[in-house]
């Protein structure tokens, strides 16, 4: 199947998605999807090389749990608002509602993206974290695989997060230092945006293990998000 019939089945998808199914699955009706959901399962990376922003359509996705808390979305759309082109707005997402870090965004494979599975993939040292996608997210990284397909539709580049410098080297390196230009116009620094984002969690769910399953971070880490959130609450703990 080459790239046009490909696309073609992904906007199929997207439609049918729009009306409520995806890919055989029925949608909630009337109900806005939560930014909030567990894994319920995992397969491996699809392998292979691929044109630029063309998916393949993948297994039925699975069902998830729903986690209740609400996303405090007013700072996180504005900067989502910021967002000049479709790069600008997919990193500010990442940022901002899944609190990646740039490492995290420069070792994006465009295969770690099924948006048939509605997930992507996180690639740490000795672990995997698997974000699934939100409806605004999903958005974003939509717009994002096509705009790049149609501006690079034959670079061989891995990595889902290129540029015009990057979209042509063959030594295929990942992109650079573009993450920290889009957020200088806030005033707000990337690792600012990103703590701020994990900080909020713990302030409404004070439970170590959500933070750990929701941003992929060590229990370590998770604690002092706690802490620093309710003090009042840790005090009393062993240390």
């Amino acid at each position: 199947m080459d790239a046009q019939k490909i696309l073609s089945k992904a906007d199929e998808i997207e439609a049918a998605r729009q009306a409520g199914w995806l890919v055989g699955r029925r949608a909630e009706p009337a109900r806005r999807r939560s930014t909030r959901t567990t894994p319920a399962g995992a397969r491996k990376a699809d392998s292979g090389p691929r044109p630029f922003g063309v998916q393949g359509r993948g297994p039925p996705a699975v069902s998830r749990q729903r986690l209740t808390t609400p996303l405090h979305s007013s700072v996180t759309a504005d900067q989502e608002r910021r967002g000049r082109n479709d790069f600008q707005r997919f990193v500010m997402v990442l940022v901002c509602v899944h609190a990646l870090s740039g490492t995290d965004m420069r070792h994006l494979l465009l295969t770690d993206l099924d948006l048939s599975r509605e997930r992507l993939i996180v690639r740490r040292p000795g672990k995997r974290h698997i974000i699934y996608l939100d409806e605004l997210t999903y958005r974003c990284a939509s717009a994002w695989l096509r705009g790049g397909h149609r501006r690079w539709p034959v670079t061989t580049n891995p990595h889902l997060l290129i540029n015009r410098w990057t979209a042509v080297d063959t030594t295929h390196s990942p992109i650079g230092a573009a993450f920290t230009n889009i957020f200088r116009p806030t005033g707000l620094t990337m690792p600012t945006l990103r703590q701020d984002r994990i900080r909020d969690e713990a302030f409404e769910v004070d439970d170590p293990l959500h933070l750990m399953r929701l941003f992929g971070i060590s229990s370590q880490t998770a604690m002092r998000y706690i802490t620093a959130a309710h003090p009042e609450r840790t005090a009393k703990l062993p240390r």
